[in-house]
């Protein structure tokens, strides 16, 4: 490093630490760092008695009393009646008719405002994320949020998932049910849950390791997007939904399944019945390399097939078969040029 750039740096050191943030923040830090080795570490946090602990919770930010209050109905009780330091409050107008943004400023110059919009219109909120397990149902005030497009939950109790599920539009866009922290969920909900109309109508469905899907559930399914991470779709259930394809009943608009399993797959079940069967050869992986070259990046490329359309031939999906995974794209499409059909293969 240069004598000009190490002059640079230290400059710039220099002026982050006098600005007036960076020394708040510091202040903040060091008198915590004191609390905590004065009452000996939280661990010694249930011996406080409640003056104690609002002089800990006067030092805390807005996000770390939000945690520290869903600890338990006692932290909540404490923290609700304690007042907190707001900065400053902003309206401003948004693009959106008869709606306002609040921009709460919690210190000055903060790294992180909150921003609340409220509408004439009712609730604008598109996406819906749910994780917390012990939500107070009884208790809530929430009625119907007609603009949600998106749900994504981490859970896995039945009255949960309905409860929520009821409380959005039918035609979702995307609906996601996965683990949290990288903890599977238990394979616990029943498969009822499957003829809500949220799960089956919505365009792009994600579920991991959750539902025993039973002959007939995924020929069910309307979504163009699928990634199931579930032991109990079987071989000939994706046999079948592969045919069917091949015979022009599928949902329109199509464009990807993944169906991932412990378990080995069959390839001989898998394709049972379908024909004119195309093999993913050198030459055609030569001729379709940019799609071939996608397609690695997407997913370990083993037995790679083209199943073209009995409807129209120059129409076809490509499916991969790994021994644990498999993936279907509707990659072939039909086109004219100079008044002749040609495929052209394009990943979705």
């Amino acid at each position: 490093m240069s004598r000009e750039e190490s002059n640079s740096d230290d400059e710039h050191q220099l002026a982050v630490k006098a600005d007036p943030k960076y020394i708040r923040e510091q202040k903040l830090k060091e008198s915590l760092s004191k609390v905590a080795k004065y009452i000996g570490g939280f661990k010694l946090w249930p011996l406080l008695n409640d003056d104690c602990k609002r002089m800990v919770i006067d030092n805390l930010d807005y996000k770390m009393r939000c945690r520290l209050a869903i600890t338990s109905k006692k932290h909540y009780a404490l923290i609700s009646v304690h007042p907190i330091h707001i900065h400053s409050i902003a309206f401003t107008d948004v693009s959106i008719p008869k709606s306002v943004m609040v921009v709460i400023e919690f210190e000055k110059d903060a790294n992180q405002k909150y921003e609340i919009m409220f509408s004439e219109a009712g609730n604008i909120w598109k996406t819906l994320r749910v994780a917390m397990r012990k939500y107070p149902l009884e208790k809530s005030r929430i009625k119907f949020l007609p603009n949600v497009k998106q749900v994504f939950m981490s859970l896995n109790d039945d009255n949960l998932i309905k409860w929520w599920l009821s409380k959005v539009p039918k035609d979702l866009d995307e609906f996601q049910l996965i683990p949290r922290d990288c903890s599977p969920i238990l394979s616990s909900i029943s498969t009822e849950m499957l003829t809500l109309p949220q799960i089956v109508c919505c365009k792009k469905l994600c579920i991991y390791e959750c539902y025993k899907f039973l002959n007939g559930d995924l020929l069910k399914l309307q979504a163009r997007r699928i990634s199931l991470n579930i032991q109990h779709v079987s071989d000939t259930e994706i046999n079948q939904f592969l045919i069917n394809w091949q015979n022009g009943k599928y949902v329109d608009g199509f464009k990807e399944a993944c169906f991932f399993s412990t378990k080995r797959r069959d390839l001989r079940i898998l394709l049972s019945g379908i024909e004119n069967i195309i093999m993913w050869d050198d030459d055609f992986k030569e001729e379709n390399s940019e799609i071939y070259a996608i397609l690695k990046r997407r997913c370990f490329v083993k037995t790679c097939i083209q199943i073209p359309s009995k409807l129209n031939s120059f129409n076809s999906i490509t499916a991969n078969f790994d021994n644990h995974m498999i993936n279907i794209f509707a990659t072939g499409k039909a086109m004219k040029r100079d008044g002749k059909q040609y495929t052209r293969y394009r990943m979705p």
